[in-house]
């Protein structure tokens, strides 16, 4: 009789802390929600706040901004100078009829010419292929003198901006067998608009100082891929180079290595792994050879 009462009041005591975990793991749960729910709440706040102060900073910058309106136009690429005409354009909030408006590039003050209205004033200053422009702008005023910039005569680099983004690419391999090379591949070309813009594609395939092969390339290809497969004997060993060679229609050649551009570093000082780089060297010259700008273009894994 008196087991039966331990047994059951044991299985009582079991039931009752059963109902104990639940209700405990129930509560850590309702917990765990509260406490997401008020990270979200928290985040969603932040967000709202840091909205509301970037609209108001928006606000500010346009209210206090000296030009109505501003903007840039390139022009085209003097292949005497080696510059490009940039034109601005601006148009005060306010300013009385005998004011003047100047721009300031480092230190250099260029006048704007008022129309004939009074409203819009105008300059164009050439520029070099590397220059990044951001000019000062300066209003006088009778006895007072204003000044700013103004992102919207920001360009970041004349060149990236006169000029189309080209990626080439070389898929494949390139194997050397008893004094014999062979390249089995894909030459992928990526133009970011502009393609028009260039009026003559070339491949060349080099070893060392000597030019294997110099093949015209067709544009409409590039949204497909163009095939590579070649045989070349090399003797003496030496090194194979592909160069795409893209002409301007200005005059102005890229140039863009293509092989060699696998890139293998040393591991680093823990001794772990190498890393793998793709780099594409690419150059721009003008019709007389000089050369006017150099990039790598480095791809890592």
């Amino acid at each position: 009789m008196k087991k039966g009462i331990l047994y059951v009041l044991a299985a009582v005591i079991i039931i009752i802390q059963i109902i104990l975990i639940f209700q405990i793991s129930l509560v850590r749960t309702e917990i765990t929600n509260t406490h997401n729910h008020i990270n979200n709440t928290n985040h969603m706040i932040s967000g709202q706040v840091s909205s509301a102060i970037w609209s108001l900073q928006q606000t500010l910058n346009e209210e206090t901004r000296l030009l109505e309106s501003a903007e840039t136009v390139l022009g085209d690429f003097n292949i005497d100078t080696l510059q490009v005409d940039v034109g601005f354009t601006v148009v005060p909030r306010e300013m009385t009829p005998d004011a003047a408006i100047f721009l300031d590039f480092d230190g250099t003050t260029v006048p704007m010419t008022q129309d004939a209205a009074g409203i819009t004033f105008r300059a164009t200053v050439p520029f070099d292929l590397n220059a990044r422009v951001n000019p000062l702008v300066i209003i006088y005023d009778g006895d007072t003198i204003r000044s700013s910039q103004d992102d919207r005569l920001l360009i970041w680099n004349i060149r990236s901006s006169l000029f189309p983004d080209i990626h080439p690419f070389f898929s494949g391999t390139v194997t050397s067998t008893r004094n014999r090379l062979t390249i089995d591949g894909r030459l992928e070309v990526n133009i970011r608009d502009g393609m028009s813009d260039f009026t003559d594609y070339r491949l060349i395939v080099s070893l060392g100082d000597t030019v294997i092969s110099d093949e015209q390339l067709e544009p409409e290809r590039f949204s497909f891929n163009w095939v590579i497969n070649k045989t070349i004997d090399n003797p003496n060993n030496e090194i194979l180079s592909m160069t795409l060679i893209a002409t301007h229609a200005s005059g102005l050649i890229h140039e863009f290595d293509i092989w060699p551009s696998w890139r293998q570093s040393p591991p680093d000082v823990g001794g772990f792994g190498s890393t793998i780089r793709r780099e594409v060297n690419e150059r721009i010259f003008a019709p007389d050879g000089r050369l006017l700008w150099t990039n790598v273009t480095t791809f890592q894994w």
